[in-house]
This record gives structure tokens, sequence and C-alpha cells, in this order.
């Protein structure tokens, strides 16, 4: 088991490197602590399930190659899609605190903009 976890925080190392993303960019994209990072490298501990799936999204990748090495392209365009979802998350988080009525107008405004956008393009 030890060596799966020394694999999983090698490879997120490897891809911060490649990215040239620093450990505290990824941690506050993720939302932990960055001494956390520097512990998995350290102790070779290993991730919740919750933080190796957020990572793996944080760095456009799946949890199964931060764990085994292996690519699926199905798999990282899959995640690929979902991060590029939770790009939207803290916008949703505000929506929901909104009160309903007005949730609801900032839904419909939203899609009257995005077909009156799609309207004018094909329109040139």
């Amino acid at each position: 088991m030890a060596k799966e976890h020394i694999c999983f925080w090698n490879r997120v190392d490897e891809l911060l490197k490649q990215k040239n993303i620093t450990h505290n960019t990824l941690a506050r994209k993720v939302k932990i602590d960055s001494s956390s990072i520097s512990r998995g490298l350290k102790y070779k501990s290993s991730p919740s399930a919750d933080t190796a799936v957020k990572i793996a999204f944080a760095l456009n990748t799946t949890v199964e190659y931060l764990v085994k090495g292996t690519r699926d392209a199905l798999d990282r365009k899959y995640n690929a899609e979902l991060n590029h979802l939770y790009e939207y998350e803290d916008f949703i988080k505000h929506l929901e605190s909104l009160p309903e009525n007005m949730q609801k107008e900032v839904k419909e405004t939203i899609i009257r903009v995005a077909e009156n956008r799609k309207r004018d393009n094909f329109n040139f």
C-alpha cells in the first residue's frame, strides 16, 4: 500500500512541476492546507478520497493516473469537463445564497443574454 501513496504524491509533484504550479496554488484550489501536500510527499501519507479527487480535477488528470500511473483518454475528457464545472462552483454558491425569486431572475437573465448572443452570432 505505501508504494501506491509514494506514486500518488510523486505524480502530483511531477504534474505540479510540469504545469508550473506551486503547492500553495494547488492547496488553495482544492481547499486544503499547503502543508498537507508537503507532508504527503515527506511521509507518504494517503490523502482522503475526496482530496484525491479534487487534486486530480485541479491537475486535469484522473485519480487512477495519480494512483496507478495509467491514463485513459475518456477519463481525461470527463475530468476536463468536470474541472470546467468546478470553475463555476463559487458562482453557484453565491447564486444559491440569494432568495429564490432573485435566483430565478439571475437564471432568466443569463439565459436571455446567451440566447441573444447566439442569435447575434448567426446574424452577421
